[in-house]
């Protein structure tokens, strides 16, 4: 009975690992039950039901027996598709992980593009203020230049003064050096926007290279991820079918020995009823080995099938002699040993034998 319930509790572990809850992860579902589980409870519940058999006989678990393999069956069935789940699920699990990487990628280039353009757009603006101030300037300056023209009409009877000569020629060099300065400034501008749209262009295309590769690497670690729980599944189940064939052939060969060695006993058994065996540390009897003893006994009763082969013959030649007719006249005398046909049968050697 101890074994029974020590098989219930195996049962009923069993039973806790198929009510486990669908929302956890694949690895923890995974440690809960698997092929292997499932073949050790079945090689202990074999052992469980062979100790009740040696102890209550075969007739106490033969209704048991098929019901607790189909529960087995079962268990087997639904750790294999559980094997098969938690892959699907690594693979899906793989995908979301692949798709928070490129998220990721792309947050950080996003962030890197608007730091970018907000750099150039503080240069622009700085550059915008400074050729503000530069426009301000010459616009004074033109104005200046329209107040000497205007001084100069009115007093056009009147011959330039040294002063405004040399003011006409201050205002007309800076105005020159104005002009080459706002020229080379538009240069610079038109260079540095150059660069700038060739940094997007560049910038972009490193962009899409870098998605390109990235999604190349996910893609065959994906593929050689999926080999190998392909490839180890299936050496997983190819090893747990040669381990149950294994058991099967080490029971069955369990089986045949331990018949074997009931025969043995029982052959001993039967060699050894209705005689005394003694065994005398001094005897000077000749001892045999068990291969010697059986060939004996198989002359020995090789010889008794010949003795009654020639009894047999023997009672028939002497049923034919007394159904002869009776002899008429006189008649000769016998020899002796068919007169005394007793006396010499009994010393013939097929007697002795």
């Amino acid at each position: 009975m101890a074994s029974e319930s020590d098989s219930a509790v195996d049962i009923s572990t069993d039973s806790a690992y198929i009510t486990a809850p669908c929302g956890e992860t694949a690895a923890e579902r995974s440690s809960f039950l698997s092929v292997f589980d499932v073949y050790d409870i079945a090689a202990a519940i074999g052992k469980e039901f062979e100790s009740i058999i040696d102890k209550h006989g075969s007739d106490s678990v033969c209704n048991l027996m098929p019901k607790v393999i189909h529960i087995l069956e079962e268990l087997e069935d639904y750790a294999s598709r559980l094997e098969s789940q938690d892959g699907e699920i690594l693979a899906l699990q793989a995908a979301v992980d692949r798709i928070e990487l490129d998220r990721l990628s792309h947050a950080q280039d996003r962030l890197r593009c608007e730091q970018e353009m907000l750099k150039l757009e503080q240069t622009w603006q700085a550059e915008a203020a400074e050729f503000r101030q530069i426009i301000q300037r010459l616009k004074d300056e033109n104005m200046f230049l329209i107040r000497a023209l205007n001084a100069a009409k009115v007093s056009d009877e009147c011959p330039y003064s040294e002063v405004s000569v040399a003011m006409l020629k201050l205002v007309s060099e800076t105005a020159g050096e104005e002009v080459r300065l706002m020229l080379r400034l538009k240069e610079v501008i038109d260079r540095q926007r150059i660069e700038i749209r060739a940094l997007k262009r560049q910038l972009a295309q490193t962009s899409i290279d870098l998605d390109a590769v990235s999604w190349s690497i996910l893609l065959a670690l994906n593929c050689t991820c999926r080999r190998f729980c392909l490839g180890a599944q299936a050496d997983i189940q190819q090893q747990a079918n040669r381990l149950a064939k294994l058991n099967a052939v080490l029971r069955r060969k369990h089986g045949v020995s331990k018949r074997q060695a009931a025969q043995l006993a029982e052959d001993k058994l039967l060699n050894t009823e209705g005689k005394m065996i003694l065994d005398v540390p001094n005897s000077s009897r000749p001892r045999f080995t068990v291969d010697e003893l059986r060939n004996a006994l198989i002359e020995r009763n090789e010889l008794k099938s010949r003795i009654v082969e020639v009894e047999e013959e023997l009672s028939v030649y002497s049923r034919a002699g007394d159904q002869d007719p009776p002899v008429q006249g006189p008649i000769n005398r016998e020899p002796d040993e068919k007169l005394y046909f007793d006396q010499h049968r009994s010393s013939s050697g097929i007697q002795k034998l």
